[in-house]
């Protein structure tokens, strides 16, 4: 310090030393004032973030679902002041950052489903940042959605026992929810299997039936449980349970999983047990990943790799009607088949034999193989061989039927040789069409085991608009169980029969075999002879009908008449008015009007022995149809009687508001009522369209006076044809297809139109008739040829 002080002095002595070291400590203290700034500048730089370029956020749940349109934010700190970027995650639950954002910025979720349990935000620090969500159940009752998180709910069953979704999943890994009723026999049917794979995993899953119907209470579901033997817990909940899940329908099939996702919502009855087991064995697995159920078929479980074919370990094939087995030549391939019980096996091959239950089974003379699979229930599979004896590789489709008069298909029907074609019908009633080949009467004959369930028989002739039917019309032989129905028909008839199954009080219908007898015979009475006879001139010269070929030999009222000349006969036999019959009502005729758009046709009430007289207005154009053996009709001076059952007549056009006189008569010994009907014949005014079209067989979907339209389903890949032959007047003839859209028509000067199908199209032919210029439709008869050629 002494040497410091005597420094400073000798400096004041010397004033220029002493400003010139000042100075250099001033560069000194500068220099390092620099430096600092420089070094610190540096160090700022060194701990700065780094940016990361093209990153990703990805969320899932902790089972491992990707959870999609996740909102995902992104700022620069957690004040959430500057959002550098924004995106929702794709299906694969991933949300990709289009710009460079720096390390440790911060992430903000958006949009999460409820139940999931979120951070107030997550950091981003790596280029792919996953984020795990864990779920809990929801608090209050919501809506059941696929891959929602379910609600917690308690349920308590007839005895008292409450059953708590969020307990059982404590110690179980899955909870089946059936939704049931007791009125429901598709729920009644799914049950079996139900509690057939209950009582193999019910150590790992639970299953609560639960009733939300009204109708049902506890003593209703707890006698249900008992009567049929089911061991999983069922309970009623409320009513809002109908509410909360979309277009409910009974039975449903709900599956939560462990992670409280609604995983599977399944609609409808299951008819095995191992559609149940594949399902619960999927959520039960040990490394089950989380997994939303597009459908329950997705859970079959294929186990192919560990068969080979064998009679040990023989090929797996489950939930189909049909497959294809393929058999190498000179050997034996067996198949285990589920759910075919009680349906019918068939195979068209005359080179297989098919080996099941100890029996071998082989080709008929069409090369059919056929055989009924016994098994007790559908949830018992059956195993089938086949061995190839040919020298070729086979592959041959197999197919399972339901057996008739079971209660998978309760009608089964046998009409012999008969020709008749299937219109419409179900599992428990059938709708045939038969034209008749001849004049006569059609007979059905109906045999079926006495014991068994109930049917109904319905006869109608179309064309004379007469209908029979099993209750009222039928002769029962109660003892060998036969009905028969009876019913006039002439030569070209449409005929319907109509047969059908009855349920029981509980709206089942129970399995019957019925066999049906179906003849047409033909009358074979000789016609009575034919003439036209005038009140005032009792001697007739005995002009016949317009078609036939009777001679006309009947005299008029007068015994000494000359005989009539051969000269013809209609379908319909004619004969003068009889004067024993008397006329009724001759000044006080009863009027009859139609519309063209209503049935045209009444009843006409007749005392034995007597005739009624008709006033008939807006019936001209048409043909009268009346059908019984003590009818006959007086029109014009002419009296009609029955031929083969029926009169026909063509009614005369007066104008609609000129009367057209009809004596309908009686001659048989009680009263009787007489349907009287008319129609337009085809190619007439009000019936324009008289159609042909060959041998194709389509059927009529709709039709009028104008236009009919014809429709044909597609059995294969082709292309349908229509060839114009003949048309009297202009007509429109289209083809459309109501699959692809595509629609043709025959155009001015050509006569074929052609289009494209392939199976199952559904193709409409619409042929009608064009109005000339006053807008009428003139009478217009068209043929056309069908065909088909395939692919």
């Amino acid at each position: 310090m002494d040497k410091i002080k005597q420094l400073f002095a000798k400096l004041g002595e010397n004033k220029k030393l002493m400003w010139i070291i000042i100075a250099a400590i001033a560069v000194v203290v500068v220099a390092a004032v620099v430096l600092a700034i420089v070094f610190s500048g540096n160090s700022s730089d060194s701990d700065k973030s780094e940016l990361l370029k093209d990153c990703t956020v990805e969320v899932k749940s902790e089972g491992g679902l990707a959870l999609k349109g996740i909102g995902v934010y992104i700022y620069t700190d957690s004040s959430k002041e500057e959002l550098v970027s924004y995106n929702k995650t794709d299906k694969n639950g991933v949300a990709s950052v289009e710009i460079d954002v720096p390390k440790d910025s911060i992430i903000i979720l958006d949009g999460v489903p409820a139940g999931y349990i979120t951070d107030e935000a997550y950091t981003i620090t790596e280029k792919e940042t996953v984020i795990k969500l864990s779920a809990k159940l929801l608090e209050e009752m919501s809506d059941i959605e696929k891959g929602g998180i379910m609600f917690d709910f308690t349920v308590t069953d007839p005895e008292g026992e409450e059953y708590t979704l969020s307990e059982i999943l404590k110690e179980k890994k899955a909870v089946v929810l059936n939704l049931w009723y007791t009125g429901c026999q598709p729920c009644k049917a799914e049950f079996p299997y139900l509690q057939s794979a209950y009582e193999e995993y019910s150590d790992k899953i639970e299953v609560l039936a639960i009733n939300p119907e009204s109708v049902d209470d506890d003593a209703a579901v707890a006698a249900f449980k008992a009567d049929n033997g089911i061991t999983f817990p069922m309970a009623k909940c409320s009513e809002e349970w109908k509410n909360i899940i979309d277009n409910i329908a009974y039975p449903t099939t709900i599956v939560i999983d462990r992670y409280y996702s609604v995983a599977l919502i399944h609609t409808g009855s299951i008819d095995n047990s191992k559609t149940f087991k594949d399902t619960f064995d999927f959520f039960c697995s040990d490394d089950y990943k989380q997994t939303i159920v597009e459908s329950i078929s997705d859970l079959k479980t294929d186990s192919e790799e560990d068969r080979d074919g064998s009679l040990e370990l023989p090929y797996e094939v489950a939930d189909v009607t049909e497959f294809e087995a393929s058999i190498e030549p000179g050997k034996t391939v067996y198949y285990e088949v589920y759910g075919v019980a009680g349906k019918v096996f068939s195979c068209e091959n005359s080179s297989i034999k098919v080996l099941y239950d100890e029996s071998t089974f082989v080709a008929d003379d069409k090369g059919l193989i056929t055989f009924f699979i016994n098994e007790e229930d559908a949830e018992t599979s059956s195993v089938i061989g086949f061995t190839n004896e040919s020298e070729e590789k086979i592959d041959c489709k197999i197919i399972f039927e339901d057996a008739k008069g079971t209660a998978d298909s309760p009608l089964a029907i046998n009409l012999g040789d008969t020709i008749v074609n299937l219109i419409a019908g179900n599992k428990n009633g059938l709708n045939y069409t038969y034209t008749s080949a001849v004049n006569g009467v059609y007979n059905v004959v109906a045999k079926k085991d006495a014991e068994k369930a109930d049917f109904d028989i319905t006869l109608v002739n179309v064309t004379k608009d007469v209908t029979k039917k099993l209750e009222t019309d039928g002769v029962i032989d109660a003892n060998a169980g036969t009905a028969k129905l009876s019913i006039d028909v002439s030569a070209g008839d449409e005929l319907k029969i109509v047969v059908s199954a009855k349920a029981d009080e509980f709206g089942i219908y129970p399995a019957t075999s019925l066999v049906l007898t179906i003849e047409a015979v033909e009358k074979t009475e000789t016609q009575p002879p034919v003439s036209t006879v005038t009140p005032d001139n009792p001697s007739g010269s005995g002009n016949g009908g317009s078609t036939g070929g009777n001679t006309g030999s009947t005299t008029g009222g007068n015994p000494e008449g000359d005989s009539g000349a051969n000269n013809g006969g209609g379908s319909t036999n004619v004969t003068p008015p009889s004067t024993e019959d008397k006329l009724v009502n001759p000044d006080s005729p009863i009027d009859v009007a139609t519309e063209i758009d209503k049935p045209m046709s009444f009843d006409a009430a007749v005392a034995p022995g007597t005739r009624v007289l008709y006033h008939l207005y807006k019936f001209g154009g048409t043909i009268l149809t009346v059908s019984d053996p003590d009818v006959y009709v007086v029109y014009k001076g002419t009296k009609y009687t029955p031929q083969n059952g029926s009169i026909h007549i063509p009614v005369d056009s007066e104008g609609p508001t000129v009367p057209i006189e009809i004596e309908i008569g009686n001659s048989g010994s009680m009263n009787k009522t007489f349907r009287v009907s008319f129609y337009h014949p085809a190619g007439s005014y009000m019936n324009p369209l008289g159609l042909s079209i060959g041998s194709f067989e389509a059927k009529i979907e709709q039709g009028n006076e104008q236009g009919v339209y014809y429709k044909y389903t597609a059995t294969g890949d082709g292309i349908l044809t229509l060839d114009l032959i003949s048309a009297t007047n202009n007509a429109n003839i289209t083809l459309y297809n109501l699959v692809s859209y595509e629609q043709v028509t025959i155009g001015e000067g050509e006569n074929s139109v052609s289009i494209e199908f392939y199976a199952g199209d559904e193709i409409q032919i619409i042929i009608s008739t064009i109005p000339d210029e006053d807008f009428n439709y003139p009478a217009t008869t068209v043929q056309v040829n069908a065909s088909i050629s395939w692919f």
